[in-house]
């Protein structure tokens, strides 16, 4: 969740899916004012801008410019979701990354340089690249589809058209997006993103069909034969009458015969992993076992090393020189390596690390990269970027030069100091509730970094800007931090939540001791809301249970005169006008969104930036809803936040920079002067002189004037 603070006001970021049709009371509509700059005191005419603007950053006609206050060299690096080697020439790399794109290096790791250019969102779940013309690459981005390049990552281009329910039309909770190709064939690929279908493209990707058949009716994973585009295998998990298991096709996906029927599929995204000759396949089926086939999946082997992991972000590589080496992550986290087709294994990263991708180097024994990743439950417990052994895992080196920090986000309270406060975040379905992360305090604006909380999950500043509020992991119990980490303590739960779960907290930006808490209910997916006005004493239920699909996404957005907005993931907006005793539904004009923001100035008006149809506005508290933004085009909005000293003035921040508008939300100018290229802006905050300061991939930055 993003949270941008304001004077009296705290915004903050949610995820959600499906829309919903109840609408709000209406409330008074605000007339436009004169546009004016932000709080650097700059006149200038609003500039005449066209309909789209490309996903990438561009310079500003506006004489603003972003000046850098920290690195962010301190933060994690961002998550590594896939490597692919050049096999023409392994010193150029490319990766992709959970929230900053794709990377690509020209000197065996060395160095990278962003490659994301043509990307509308930035978050890359899987790369694969042309074995026979290695400037073309695939990449499968969450929610996005794919996406071609065809210049070495130079430029990339959507390549989606016959995959449904991407982008603006997506309404499903939709957890991987794997491309795989074919090493015989690359111009026939697959694709698929869990809980669904998969799709076939014979055509390079200019267009996909998806793959009919009674059954398996869920693919979960899905890979093909290096030797025959025609033969694929598919992990599935029970659905409409069709067994768990392991599948094979011999006709491109047309029939398929269940050859392992299993308990329970591992997870999804790539759990089934076949050597370069064929001979040798192997499958992660569960948190617990692995299987080996060797005759082309006719009988199965159960591997005695439990070796894969429930969650998604779990791996395995096989030896490009020899299918019998292979690599996995093990059950609790760690690498181990097998050299005798699984038969035995050894650790060659502890156990607590968490891998989240692998590659061999190509033609050289011994050389891997691992994308490395904290450990579960403890964010001190390993750490995120870019890992290198030439010595088989007895030693590791960092290459993170030039690699993005991971998602983070930024807040003030109170709106009017020098004091700001940083959070670690993840671009993640699943929400905040099962992950800690670190807090960090800056007294200076940004510039240096201080950190007040190792582990939590969550956060809430409090009116006094000295207190946080976070959870910790699971959700079942409620930390204060005080004196900005100077110490801490447990708060009490409101007993009513049960055996719920905490899956964000909320603290008022201006009344003290006024806490919200929102709880989920695992076995009926709901999630309701309580109440503390005085710290965590006493709790009451502010919102009944609702239902609430998949994640644990909550947002709570404080507007002027009493005013709250709580939005549920999947698409649920409520408002309340007294301070969360009573509610009404309202309606929202996408299923898919990642921030809102309200007015300073008028609770009833407020700003929905959504996935690729820009940024919608309301005026009578979310009962209707227009869209009459330009130059947004189809970029990803991660953040907004408005201007409290120019409330018509409001920020973007976006997978493809930042943007300001000054006419409230109806034009959109770029603002990305000072910026790297390509930099993702996870965050964007004001304070009540009207500054701007926004978190991106590579460091914390002021808006200024040139």
């Amino acid at each position: 969740m993003n949270r941008l603070s304001g004077k009296g006001l705290r915004i903050l970021v949610v995820v959600f899916c499906m829309s919903i049709s109840a609408a709000c009371l209406a409330g008074p509509t605000r007339s436009s004012s004169t546009p004016s700059m932000p709080g650097v005191n700059i006149k200038t005419p609003v500039p005449s801008l066209t309909s789209t603007l490309p996903a990438t950053q561009m310079p500003t006609s506006l004489p603003l410019a972003w000046a850098r206050l920290n690195s962010g060299e301190s933060l994690p690096r961002d998550v590594i979701t896939a490597i692919v080697y050049d096999p023409t020439d392994p010193r150029i790399i490319y990766v992709g990354a959970e929230n900053s794109g794709v990377y690509r290096s020209h000197d065996d790791g060395e160095t990278w340089e962003t490659a994301s250019t043509g990307l509308e969102s930035l978050a890359v779940d899987s790369l694969v690249i042309d074995p026979k013309n290695p400037q073309t690459l695939y990449a499968g981005v969450l929610n996005a589809g794919v996406y071609k390049s065809t210049d070495g990552a130079m430029t990339w281009q959507a390549s989606s058209d016959g995959i449904p329910g991407l982008g603006i039309d997506a309404t499903e909770y939709r957890p991987v997006a794997v491309v795989t190709l074919s090493q015989q064939d690359p111009s026939t690929l697959y694709y698929y993103e869990g809980y669904g279908a998969a799709y076939r493209s014979t055509d390079g990707g200019r267009s996909w069909n998806a793959l009919m058949q009674a059954c398996p009716a869920m693919i979960d994973s899905l890979e093909v034969s290096p030797g025959n585009s025609s033969v694929l295998f598919s992990g599935s998990n029970s659905a409409e009458g069709c067994a768990t298991g392991i599948y094979k096709s011999s006709d491109a996906g047309k029939t398929w015969a269940l050859v392992l029927p299993v308990a329970q599929w591992a997870a999804f995204g790539r759990n089934i992993y076949i050597s370069q000759d064929g001979r040798y396949i192997y499958a992660r089926v569960n948190s617990n076992d692995l299987y080996r086939s060797s005759d082309g999946g006719a009988t199965w082997k159960r591997l005695s090393m439990g070796v894969s992991n429930a969650n998604v972000y779990a791996a395995c590589a096989v030896s490009l020189q020899d299918g019998r080496t292979l690599l996995c992550v093990g059950q609790y986290g760690g690498l181990f390596r097998s050299q005798d087709a699984g038969n035995s294994w050894h650790s060659i990263i502890r156990e607590s690390d968490w891998i989240s991708a692998i590659a061999y180097r190509p033609g050289v024994a011994g050389t891997l990269l691992v994308g490395r990743m904290k450990a579960y439950g403890n964010p001190e417990d390993g750490s995120n970027g870019l890992y290198r052994t030439s010595d088989g895992g007895l030693t590791w080196k960092t290459e993170n030069l030039g690699l993005g920090a991971t998602r983070t986000e930024l807040f003030k309270n109170p709106p009017d100091g020098v004091n700001l406060f940083l959070e670690e975040s993840r671009r993640d379905w699943w929400g905040s509730w099962n992950e800690l992360t670190q807090l960090f305090f800056s007294p200076d604006n940004g510039r240096t970094l201080k950190r007040i909380d190792r582990a939590g999950a969550g956060a809430a500043i409090a009116a006094d800007g000295q207190t946080v509020f976070r959870f910790t992991l699971g959700g079942n119990s409620l930390k204060r931090i005080l004196d900005r980490g100077g110490s801490s303590d447990t708060v009490k739960l409101p007993t009513a939540a049960g055996a719920s779960s905490g899956v964000n907290v909320f603290a008022h930006p201006t009344l003290p001791g006024t806490i919200y808490a929102a709880f989920m209910n695992w076995d009926n997916h709901e999630v309701s809301l309580f109440v503390s006005r005085n710290g965590g004493l006493a709790w009451n239920q502010s919102l009944p249970p609702h239902f609430m699909s998949f994640d644990g996404t909550t947002s709570l957005i404080f507007g002027p005169d009493q005013n709250l907005y709580f939005l549920i993931h999947n698409g649920q907006l409520f408002r309340s006008e007294d301070d969360g005793v009573s509610w009404l539904e309202c309606n929202l004009p996408v299923s898919t969104a990642d921030s809102l923001a309200v007015n300073p100035r008028n609770p009833h008006h407020i700003y929905l930036g959504s996935r690729g149809q820009g940024v919608f506005v309301s005026q009578d508290g979310g009962r209707s809803w227009a869209s009459p933004n330009a130059g947004l085009g189809n970029l990803y909005i991660d953040s907004l936040a408005s201007d409290s000293a120019q409330p018509d003035t409001v920020f973007a921040g976006t997978d493809g920079g930042a943007y300001i508008s000054l006419d409230d939300a109806v034009t959109w100018q770029a603002i990305n002067d000072g910026l790297p290229s390509l930099s993702v802006v996870y965050s964007i905050v004001t304070d009540v002189q009207g500054n701007a300061f926004a978190s991106t991939a590579s460091g914390i930055y002021q808006l200024t004037q040139k």
